[in-house]
């Protein structure tokens, strides 16, 4: 483990994990290969993690499955129970959860406790509804892939549904964090499965199995198109949130100090790193002058760095491909 831990300082050190989960069981990779996770402020390496595959994520499969007849048994208010259980223990360790966020995903720490401060209504409202279920659920095993899992992760929880989950492998902390606090809350082994590493392999293992009916996916155009493909052999049902390419436009009678600070908080919310940031400006010739100029005004008392840094208002981007993008287009 590299010195970033060190700058975390958690309270509570074990909820950093560097395993993936298959029914209650920590594990490594079969075959032993693993894959570096980096601090992208400093670039120095957080942990090095387990690079599972399709044989891991098969069983993950088969834990899920099991799990699933035990789950759906329970009463709404059980499942209602355990997971107030969960938000009382993700409340219990919010400070823990949202430096876990800083230390992998770069973000400034007070955008990260806001993060979790909405994660945590997440929870609390899905507690709410799983004694309120009402319709047909149609879905058993739930895989999804995402930096903060929570707006698809409780909905199918509440719902009677078992998952596995493959979090980002650049951002696999807060989701191992998340899955450990479920297990002390008293989720039963197999409902909620981890795995992480080789993309395509876990990619083609979740697509191919008959038991899994259901995938969620957030990501590029190019590999929601290659899930939809491979879950149309088994019929899966999907949903997508794939690439945009939105646009902020400002119009001639608009507040412009009211639209420059909407704009600074839908541009570099994440860093810039969301599927909802915009990427293009649409101003109205009448305003553009007064707006351009208190826009620069405003991007320019960002201060970057490194998000555990109190000053800090924008952290960098999670990958150096990622800022070599940012560069090339504006010329540098």
């Amino acid at each position: 483990m590299g010195v970033g831990i060190k700058q975390c300082c958690l309270a509570d050190p074990s909820l950093l994990i560097t395993k993936g989960l298959i029914g209650a069981e920590w594990v490594g990779s079969d075959d032993g290969s693993t894959f570096q996770v980096e601090n992208p402020a400093t670039r120095e390496v957080i942990a090095e993690l387990p690079k599972l595959g399709s044989s891991e994520t098969e069983r993950a499969i088969v834990a899920a499955e099991k799990a699933f007849s035990v789950w759906k048994k329970k009463t709404a208010k059980e499942r209602s129970s355990i997971m107030k259980r969960w938000l009382d223990l993700v409340k219990e360790n919010v400070e823990d959860l949202a430096k876990i966020i800083t230390l992998e995903n770069g973000k400034p720490l007070a955008e990260a406790m806001g993060e979790m401060a909405f994660a945590t209504d997440i929870i609390e409202f899905y507690a709410e509804e799983a004694k309120r279920i009402e319709g047909d659920v149609s879905s058993s095993i739930f895989a999804e892939k995402k930096i903060l899992v929570l707006r698809q992760v409780c909905p199918a929880l509440a719902a009677g549904c078992t998952m596995v989950l493959k979090p980002a492998e650049l951002t696999p902390f807060s989701a191992l964090a998340l899955a450990e606090l479920g297990l002390r809350a008293g989720f039963p082994p197999g409902v909620l499965n981890i795995v992480m590493g080789d993309a395509p392999a876990v990619g083609k293992a979740l697509k191919d199995s008959p038991a899994v009916r259901k995938m969620a996916f957030t990501g590029s155009t190019a590999v929601g198109r290659t899930i939809m493909e491979g879950c149309a052999k088994t019929l899966k049902r999907v949903s997508l949130e794939l690439g945009g390419n939105a646009p902020f436009i400002v119009f001639d009678d608009a507040d412009v100090d009211l639209a420059v600070q909407g704009l600074i908080a839908a541009k570099f919310w994440n860093n810039g790193q969301v599927c909802i940031s915009p990427n293009r400006v649409l101003v109205h010739d009448g305003v553009y002058d007064t707006f351009s100029k208190k826009l620069a005004e405003a991007v320019g008392a960002l201060k970057v760095g490194n998000g555990f840094d109190k000053e800090v208002t924008t952290g960098p981007v999670i990958t150096v491909q990622g800022m070599q993008k940012v560069f090339a287009r504006n010329g540098c």
